[in-house]
């Protein structure tokens, strides 16, 4: 296939010309070679410039041809086993190995792999079992004395209420008892003294009368005198007793045993506190005896589950390989870790043994963040590795992680998802391969079975188009192509080329002006998009829906209309939204939008009045899904999260897993939308006027 065009365009002199034919013809040649070698379909065609004002220029083609693309994803990682089971030494500190297996050997789940030295645990278990004995003897005293506490309080608090009981009763004994029999017996003696102080006066008066008769000796008289005296002051002695009884004797011997009753009442409550602290102390000291003793236990436990972890058993069967492999730290200096063998220094939690199951293998790889979103579970995939040349395993992509993980010096920024390949092939083959073993895994993410395809080199990206350049009538043109998937050599064409169309292969080459203009054409637009964009936030704070639910975005460009190409957009669904802006010769061809469906319209610019006309069916939450789900996977993940969209990923992906659902995107935007308003629609449709066109 020949491809000779005549630049005529390009000025050129002999000197000029004649170093710039041994440059073009020498990277013709070569290419030439490498298409030859490579066993493509080029056309490499040779040509030769002229001396003249003209210059010939020869390309490399490549057809537009239809057949099956198998879409697929290369990454490096490393064999590994899948069921691998790591010895770690538990022992504190450090210790050393007095017997360990011979590497290589095949152990049963249960068996002894590796001894380290435990004379130092022993010796101290000896020692903590003493004082385990002691702790359990301080424990039982502890329990005695409290035993004993409970029943000296008890004996206190029933003397101190039998003291205070009695002197209630003595109160109430002298109260209802003692006073009256005294009152009564004094009373009883004032009473006999009167009657006898009675008697002694008449006899007295009758002893008178007699010795007034001469009856009576004077001695006689005096006799009855003195007996009446008498009988007078016992009379007032006794009634003295009966007052002093009841003015003084009542109330100091109430006043003294109702003290009685208080003090001993007080003297209860003492008691029972002084018991309540003495239990206290002892419930203390049985507590501290009870927890001294598990501590002293723990310890003891501790000491033995040490002297356990010397002896190291194989959790399951498997081969032993020694933790051996070399590691850097950080700052790429080779560990100084001791080698795995008998009298070697072991030190907590370093790895012993490694007991991999041979059977049971996988891959550990690392898939670049613009590669990720083709990679899920499930995927097959082909494992080459270089020990086991010119023979495929097979393999299920088993997990693959939603976090990148951390990217390491010199390339922090570099973001890489772990991604785990387990192989499916029969355990007889699987046992050919070794953990360590490098790998390269051929991720299987699509068939087609007929599709347009090109080199992937014969496509250019520009923003977010993509272009072709094909040879029509012997000359170079451009065409803007839509792609679908790809692979590392060739790319799906699902429209703007026809099977059977030359395509340059080296466009960046050949055709550097024209993708120059094609870029500056797209940073143009983008500018422009972005100037529009500020406009419209700016209008959407200045002119807010006046509605309960307004447009999310107040301006929507609307159909072609008056004044200009466009009319004005719809309002929201309840409220009224500004009109869109107009196309060329309309400044802003929307008015006002009103109802569920809004009307459009309004005067644009170099225009007559815009009409009125229905409106859009609204903004679409399911159409803008679909839009940012690229690959169809029906979540959107990786580079599909971007903009607002990645700042607000944490109040939509409400189940955590770093992906959006449609199910959490539709949720999302019906909760803004009761919230804010939903979205207003396309344009409106509005008859023709002065400057525009239907």
């Amino acid at each position: 296939m020949l491809h000779r065009i005549s630049l005529h365009s390009i000025p050129s002199n002999a000197g000029r010309d004649v170093r710039g034919f041994i440059k073009i013809r020498t990277l013709v040649f070569l290419v030439g070679l490498l298409a030859i070698g490579g066993g493509t379909s080029w056309a490499v065609v040779t040509g030769r410039i002229s001396l003249g004002t003209a210059k010939t220029v020869n390309y490399i083609t490549e057809t537009v041809k239809r057949g099956p693309l198998e879409v697929s994803i290369t990454e490096r990682g490393s064999l590994d086993s899948a069921a691998n089971v790591t010895l770690v030494s538990k022992v504190e500190g450090s210790t050393t190995i007095i017997r360990i297996v011979e590497e290589g050997t095949s152990a049963k789940q249960g068996e002894v792999l590796v001894e380290l030295d435990s004379s130092k645990w022993r010796d101290s278990e000896t020692q903590q079992r003493i004082v385990v004995e002691q702790a359990d003897a301080a424990l039982k005293q502890a329990i005695e004395k409290r035993e004993i506490q409970i029943t000296q309080n008890e004996s206190d608090i029933a003397a101190a209420v039998l003291k205070m009981e009695l002197a209630i009763l003595d109160l109430d004994q002298y109260k209802n008892g003692d006073f009256g029999k005294e009152k009564d017996d004094l009373e009883g003696k004032r009473t006999l003294a009167e009657e006898e102080l009675k008697r002694a006066e008449e006899s007295y008066e009758f002893s008178l009368q007699n010795a007034k008769k001469g009856y009576v000796s004077q001695t006689a008289l005096e006799a009855a005198r003195i007996s009446k005296v008498q009988k007078f002051l016992a009379v007032d002695v006794a009634r003295t007793a009966v007052n002093v009884l009841k003015k003084y004797t009542w109330t100091r011997q109430i006043k003294e045993k109702e003290a009685n009753a208080t003090e001993f009442e007080k003297e209860l409550g003492r008691v029972k506190r002084k018991a309540s602290a003495a239990m206290a102390q002892a419930e203390a000291d049985l507590s501290a005896a009870k927890l001294t003793a598990e501590v002293e236990k723990s310890k003891l436990d501790k000491l033995r589950d040490q002297i356990a972890a010397c002896t190291m058993r194989a959790p399951q069967d498997g081969e032993v390989v020694y933790a051996n492999n070399s590691s850097s730290d950080r700052r790429g200096g080779s560990s100084d870790q001791a080698a795995i063998m008998e009298g070697a220094q072991v030190r907590e939690r370093q790895n012993i043994i490694n007991l991999p199951d041979f059977t049971r293998m996988q891959v550990n790889a690392r898939v670049h963040e613009s590669r990720i979103g083709f990679v899920r579970e499930g995927l097959r995939c082909v494992v080459r590795t270089e020990a086991n040349h010119g023979e495929d395993f097979n393999g299920i992509i088993q997990s693959v992680s939603s976090v990148p993980l951390s990217g390491n010096w010199p390339n922090r920024d570099l973001k890489e998802y772990a991604t785990i390949i387990r192989l499916t092939d029969s355990v007889e083959k699987v046992r050919k391969l070794k953990p360590g073993l490098s790998a390269e895994v051929i991720i299987k993410v699509d068939y087609l079975p007929s599709c347009l395809q090109l080199p992937v080199q014969t496509v250019v990206t520009i923003g977010s188009k993509h272009y072709a350049f094909p040879i029509i009538n012997g000359k170079l043109s451009q065409q803007e192509v839509t792609v679908g998937m790809t692979n590392d050599i060739n790319i799906e064409i699902k429209g703007g080329l026809k099977e059977g169309d030359a395509i340059v292969m080296n466009p960046r080459t050949v055709a550097s002006a024209e993708i120059g203009k094609l870029e500056d054409l797209v940073k143009a637009e983008e500018e422009k998009f972005k100037t529009e964009e500020a406009k419209t936030r700016k209008a959407d704070v200045i002119a807010p829906m006046d509605g309960p639910s307004g447009g999310l975005k107040a301006p929507s460009p609307g159909g072609p209309g008056a004044g200009g190409q466009f009319a004005g957009g719809p309002g929201g669904p309840e409220g009224r939204g500004r009109g869109g802006p107009g196309g060329p010769g309309g400044a802003e061809g929307g008015g006002q939008g009103r109802g569920p469906r809004g009307e459009g319209g309004g005067p644009g610019a170099g225009g007559g009045p815009g009409g009125g006309g229905p409106g859009g069916a609204g903004f679409d939450p399911a159409a803008m899904f679909a839009r940012n789900d690229q690959n169809s996977d029906g979540k959107l993940t990786g580079d599909e999260i971007s903009g607002r969209m990645a700042d607000r990923l944490a109040e939509i992906d409400t189940d955590g897993d770093k992906a959006i659902s449609k199910d959490e995107f539709m949720a999302n935007m019906a909760k803004r939308r009761a919230a804010g308003g939903g979205g207003g629609g396309g344009g409106a449709r509005v008859a023709p006027a002065a400057g525009g066109s239907l």
